[in-house]
């Protein structure tokens, strides 16, 4: 498996135990023999000596446990749970289950159920791992396949052996299953490399098909049955019925509710009506919110009439029934972040309803435009919190912590809340233990036999630190589910006779839009945009300053392209946000500024990079600089976060404390995460280039630092020249406005050849077409019309292609405007240069790659940068070598923006800032270059006429010793030694 790193030894005590067990096996396998002797003699050995702490010995706290025995929960309304639970770091890795030794592992019935138990609960954790055993076998279970009832042992187990062969084994049980390894990601190593059994599916991805079958049934039948309800109500009382039957399971599992008080309904009729009464209950017993009913209101809410709606038996027998056993959702272990993550994805749908009153789910429009929901990896989130939230506790009492307030501002299904309440909880449990008079007064044991804050405290934690909004009404209401969740986490049983238990978090958690704090002129737009005006948007929190920190991650969304140009709610941001509003911007540039006007601390987000080297993004970075200091600013630069969505991340920490003189820019080295990287991974210091700035050199410029090494190369690299922008006229290629309409196609390759020949045809070089120094043939034809003086002067057969588009060509914006003739580009960008000499470069590339179009050949759509000069030939086969140079390219990175998969952008404001040597034909470096680029363009040509890979590869090998010798005679002409040269260039791979 590429599990073991090494191969230990058989240890003498493990041998020993061995010879115990099998010399007495006919005792230890008897009915006499009990599973509690077993654990304590000898799989409690076998632990330790996998390295594992089962008595908590080397353990600085009573709640830093990296075992936990037998949790005691709730299964099927009997006391059950994993014999064991392993953690690294607080998180679950793997469970074992102990079985007394006369039980048979192998095959038969005892078999079967015991690994379904294994299975259900590890499956339901979210484990990829599972053990079971006796000592007198060992099955190991490759937990990922959704469990049935009736599944032989067999199925999904990937080891079996007795004690006799466990010597035999150890090296493979060590390499997956000791502490060591799998805290250096042995068990995510074994699910990468292991493929997965048929039928895998994950407990997040089955649960979430679950709820929205739940989902589509639900509306389908409460659409039906009630013919008053729009589309947002419909959705919101589906959303609120789910919730409910979530939350008492959950509540079930954990011993909090009379186990199978929901599947009881199941088998009787009125089914909603018979909820409604646990519903109340619940109501009086938590007084949360989650079971109020709502009020009239003209923002989508249900009447108080929700509890009449009319619901068939059916579809609820259906979803009752599927919360319990046999089905294989074990709810007392499923974790928060599951849940979460479940969420996550289901919000990204919502309910539409035809005139017909027909429904259908569909994604969002914004999660459509976003590529999908992706939800914020755990040690992210984490990590955030601890360099935002955990300073701000440092020395402070419970009391004094009771005042700090936290948000997020974007709080989606409430990850980053989540991780934070949980955070806070740690807090009180750490403080409060190392005060055994105070322990005593807030502390209880948990259902895990840990300390645990009690529900009281919790509750206050909750509605005096943390707040949320989110624009999604959804999403609201799963954040206060998840969080009520945290709250009764552990709790014990016996303390819940009393009601209004859990906290009513409608002020804490609310709904709206974060950035927009002004009327709308209808209420169909108030209704849709939510905005949150000021004086209901935590008065009392902004009376006293703002927020003690914000934490979270925003919507990367491109306003232009999700909304569109016509968005009402453009004209809002344009205004309200005129200090950094450019014509094209990110929402999250948005929620930057946000975040500062909120908050009077410290602030942790989660971005898209972008926002460090953008254009678009120099006067958020000027106004930044203006009124908060940069603490840090963690550059993911290659390694992926999200690698589903392909987004280049940065995590920023931002304060408005004038005590840091200093940012620090951490840049990370490595292209791709680690396997089961946590929190910590972010605090090594081996993993990232760290930079120092001061806080006055923050400005609108480009916050793509270097070293000061690295400074003083690009600073001697653009001493030696002149930007392009002084020697070139630099823009984009042509707008047609409808490329499909303009590409021209014929059969009679003579036709093409005429009418290319006359001017009115040119191949089209696409940004995949362009590479360094050559353009490729793409043999796609672009109509020029603009030698014509009208339209009856084109050729005929252009004449007849064009009229054939002319219903499309009249639709285009440009034309309906009058800016253009139907039959012409939208936008002829700076046609007066067409027939310039020039050099070109795709907008996106991995590297420089400009190639020269000397005799204005090519038609250049949007997709090219055009750098335009009447230059002598020797002069642009100079400069084409220069640019193409490693150094330049490696020069240029730091004018430009990093995207996905490693590109960069190559507009014109970047390229005109790039500074090369001037041509002198005197020198011989330059005549060198001028040679050496000749002699590449040639045998570039020959390599393009050969078949032969044999030519191909001769002439690669020539030209890449050629580009050598400008890379070098480049590197001595601006002065850089070796080391100099090789530093830029490696410092951004």
């Amino acid at each position: 498996m590429g599990l073991n790193k090494k191969k230990p030894v058989f240890p003498d005590e493990m041998s020993a135990l061995v010879s115990l067990f099998v010399t007495n096996r006919d005792f230890y396998t008897s009915t006499e023999f009990k599973e509690a002797t077993l654990r304590t003699e000898f799989l409690n050995p076998l632990l330790e000596t996998l390295g594992w702490d089962v008595g908590n010995r080397k353990a600085q706290s009573p709640l830093e446990r990296e075992v936990k025995e037998e949790l005691s929960m709730k299964v099927d309304g009997v006391s059950r749970a994993p014999d064991y639970g392993f953690l690294i770091g607080a998180q679950r890795k793997w469970f074992l289950e102990a079985k007394k030794p006369n039980v048979k592992l192998e095959s038969g019935s005892s078999a079967a159920d015991a690994a379904f138990q294994l299975k259900r609960y590890s499956w339901s954790a979210g484990l990829s791992l599972g053990v079971l055993t006796n000592f007198h076998e060992f099955s190991i279970y490759d937990t990922r396949q959704m469990p049935e009832k009736d599944q032989s042992a067999s199925v999904g187990r990937i080891a079996y052996f007795k004690v006799d062969e466990l010597a035999n084994h150890w090296e493979f049980l060590w390499g997956l299953a000791s502490r060591e390894a799998v805290a250096n990601g042995s068990i995510e190593e074994y699910a990468r490399d292991s493929s997965k059994a048929k039928g895998t599916r994950s407990v997040d991805s089955e649960f979430l098909s679950e709820i929205k079958a739940w989902r589509l049934e639900l509306a389908k039948d409460i659409a039906k049955e009630n013919l008053f309800l729009d589309a947002q109500q419909l959705s919101l009382a589906v959303q609120r019925l789910i919730d409910r039957l979530v939350f008492l399971r959950f509540a079930e599992a954990r011993g909090l509710e009379h186990y199978g008080d929901l599947l009881q309904l199941a088998s009787r009729q009125g089914i909603y009506k018979r909820l409604w009464s646990l519903f109340n209950r619940a109501d009086d017993k938590y007084n949360s919110g989650l079971f109020h009913k709502s009020e009239i209101a003209a923002d989508g809410e249900i009447s108080a009439a929700e509890p009449l709606l009319n619901v068939g038996d059916e579809v609820l027998r259906q979803i009752l029934s599927k919360l319990y056993f046999p089905y294989p959702y074990e709810f007392s272990v499923i974790p928060g972040d599951v849940l979460g993550n479940v969420y996550e994805q289901f919000l990204g749908d919502e309910i539409q309803l035809s005139a017909e009153r027909e429904v259908v789910v569909e994604e969002k429009l914004e999660v459509r435009k976003a590529g999908g929901v992706y939800y914020t990896p755990r040690a992210v989130v984490e990590f955030i919190i601890s360099e935002t939230v955990m300073p701000l506790l440092e020395g402070k009492t419970p009391a004094a912590v009771a005042k700090l307030r936290f948000l997020d501002p974007s709080s989606g299904s409430g990850t980053f809340l989540i991780s934070l309440f949980h955070t806070l909880i740690s807090w009180h449990e750490h403080y409060y233990l190392e005060k055994p008079s105070l322990a005593r007064k807030f502390l209880e044991q948990g259902t895990d036999g840990s300390p645990r804050l009690k529900t009281s405290e919790r509750k206050k934690i909750l509605l005096n630190n943390v707040f949320g909004i989110d624009l999604d009404p959804q999403a609201v209401e799963v954040t206060k589910l998840s969080l009520l969740l945290t709250v009764l986490e552990n709790q014990a049983q016996l303390e819940f006779a009393l009601g209004q238990i859990l906290p009513n978090l409608s002020q804490n958690i609310v709904c709206g839009n974060t950035l927009i704090d002004d009327a709308f002129e209808s209420l169909e737009e108030l209704v849709t945009f939510r905005p949150l005006f000021e004086e209901s948007l935590f008065p009392e929190v902004l009376a006293h300053g703002g927020f003690d920190a914000i934490v979270g991650n925003p919507p990367y969304l491109n306003v232009d392209t999700v909304w569109g140009a016509k968005d009402p709610r453009l004209k809002h941001l344009k205004a309200r946000y005129s200090h950094i509003h450019t014509d094209k911007t990110d929402l999250l540039f948005y929620f930057l500024a946000r975040a500062v006007e909120l908050c009077k601390g410290e602030i942790g987000l989660i971005v898209s990079r972008s926002f460090l080297e953008a254009d678009k993004a120099q006067k958020l970075r000027g106004w930044l600089a203006s009124e908060v200091r940069v603490r840090k600013i963690v550059d993911m630069r290659h390694s992926l976060l999200f690698p589903k969505v392909g987004i280049n991340t940065a995590m920023v920490f931002l304060t408005k404390s004038n005590s840091p003189k200093s940012a620090k820019f951490l840049r990370h080295r490595a292209k791709e995460l680690p396997i089961a990287y946590t929190k910590a991974y972010f605090e090594k210091s081996e993993e990232f280039d760290s930079l120092l700035v001061s806080q006055q050199d923050l400005g609108s410029a480009n916050w793509n630092f270097g070293s000061k090494d690295i400074t003083s190369v690009l600073e001697k690299i653009d001493d030696a020249g002149r930007p392009l922008g002084e020697i070139f006229y630099v823009g984009k290629g042509m707008e047609t406005g409808a490329n499909r309409a303009f590409t021209f196609t014929h059969g009679d390759q003579g036709v093409l050849k005429e009418l290319a020949e006359m001017g009115f045809l040119k191949e089209r070089a696409r940004n995949s077409d362009i590479k360094p120094y050559t353009i490729g043939k793409s043999n796609i034809w672009v109509i020029f019309p603009y030698l014509a003086n009208g339209f009856d002067e084109l050729p005929g057969s252009i004449r007849s292609h064009l009229l054939t588009f002319r219903p499309e060509l009249e639709e285009r914006a440009a034309f309906r405007r009058g800016d253009c003739e139907w039959w012409k580009y939208s936008f002829p960008l700076h046609l007066e240069h067409f027939r310039d000499k020039k050099l070109v470069s795709p907008y996106m590339a991995r590297g420089n790659s400009f190639a020269l179009d000397f005799s204005a050949s090519y038609f250049l759509s949007t997709d090219t940068t055009v750098l335009y000069g009447s230059l002598e030939r020797s002069e642009f086969d100079y400069l084409l070598g220069v640019m193409n140079s490693q150094l330049m390219s490696a020069r240029f990175r730091f004018h430009s923006k990093l995207k996905g998969g490693g590109q960069y952008e190559y507009f014109a404001k970047q390229i005109s800032r790039l500074a090369v040597p001037e041509f002198d034909s005197s020198l011989e470096f330059h005549q060198a270059v001028v040679s050496n680029v000749a002699e590449i363009l040639r045998l570039e040509g020959e390599a393009a006429s050969s078949l032969l890979n044999s030519e191909k590869e001769e002439a690669a090998r020539a030209i890449k010793g050629l580009k050598a010798e400008i890379d070098e005679g480049l590197r001595e002409f601006i002065g850089l030694s070796s080391v100099e040269a090789s530093t830029l260039i490696g410092s951004l791979d």
